[in-house]
């Protein structure tokens, strides 16, 4: 460091020089007389000063350093004397002369190990979603609360206006019921004659339909009577379809 330890000069200006070594960022303050006087943030390995004017007095200074781990280290604490009255310093100059350096060395970092936190076992995992199922059908049962709806407060009825206004309200209310009503039957009667008529349509499709296979029929038993065969089968098949077309 620098300057050298139990230095006097008549130089009020002085660059209080160190050197340290650390694989990181490192903070380094320098202290005089027990006061942090100036500090150096997110510096490397290597040499770096202070500058400072200074009135006569003598001076007991050191330099900590601190990395990124909080790891600390100070420096020994040397002692610097000015002998003169305050003294502009000469452009380009500086203060101290030679001398040796001594480094502060911080320790290697160390390296924090993450927390490893311990493994569930397979029974334990498979208990605890078991465990997690239940809630949830348990949840599913419980049977919700209806909502309680509002009472609506009753509307007093203090003049004849509002008893006249209520009561009209009343029989449009009940002529729209008698109205609904009215619809519904009338709309009975409508599917009822709908109904009606298409079976009719139905049925006078069947007779033409047992009119035109009873016209073939004969036609077919006039042919089988005059070749004489079958004559019983017809005969019956066609008084049955005989029966159908009076039932129709």
């Amino acid at each position: 460091m620098l300057p050298p330890n139990t230095t006097s000069t008549t130089n009020t200006f002085v660059n209080f020089t160190y050197n340290f070594t650390d694989a990181l960022l490192t903070n380094c303050t320098l202290t005089i007389n027990s006061n942090n006087i100036a500090n150096e943030t997110n510096l490397v390995s290597g040499i770096h000063n202070f500058s400072q004017t200074l009135a006569v007095g003598t001076y007991r200074w050191n330099v900590t350093c601190t990395d990124q781990l909080n790891q600390v280290n100070t420096s020994e604490t040397w002692l610097l004397t000015i002998t003169s009255p305050p003294v502009p310093p000469a452009p380009g100059g500086g203060g101290g002369g030679g001398g040796s350096f001594v480094e502060v060395e911080l320790p290697p970092p160390v390296k924090e190990r993450p927390e490893v936190l311990p493994r569930k076992s397979l029974l334990e995992k498979l208990l605890q979603r078991e465990i997690d199922d239940d809630e949830s059908r348990a949840k599913d049962f419980i049977p919700k609360q209806p909502e309680e709806e509002p009472e609506i407060p009753e509307k007093k009825i203090t003049t004849e206006e509002e008893l006249i206004s209520v009561i009209k309200s009343r029989k449009t209310a009940s002529f729209d019921l008698r109205m609904f009503f009215a619809a519904i039957t009338i709309l009975t009667v409508v599917t009822s004659l709908i109904f009606t008529a298409g079976r009719a349509i139905k049925r006078k499709g069947n007779i033409k339909r047992l009119g035109g296979e009873l016209i073939e029929l004969k036609r077919d038993f006039k042919i089988k009577k005059r070749k004489k065969s079958n004559l019983k089968a017809l005969s019956k098949k066609f008084n049955k379809l005989k029966k159908e077309v009076k039932s129709k």
